[in-house]
């Protein structure tokens, strides 16, 4: 007799949806969000590829600069 473990299913029915790669704010590389450095401003919730990314875009000059 063969048991339903033994033809490789999982516990686990439903699959693992596939991640959405997101874009870093400075150099607008797609990366996943699992790797993604964040930073919550007051309205949005930024993402960049790296620590440089975020000090490169933290040190750029913004409108209210001028």
């Amino acid at each position: 007799m063969i048991s339903g473990s033994d033809f490789g299913h999982s516990n686990n029915p439903a699959p693992q949806a596939p991640e959405m790669p997101i874009e870093c704010v400075h150099c607008h590389a797609k990366i996943p969000a699992t790797v993604a450095l964040s930073f919550e401003g007051a309205d949005y919730l930024y993402h960049f590829c790296g620590p440089a990314c975020f000090e490169a875009w933290r040190k750029a000059p913004t409108p209210h600069d001028k």
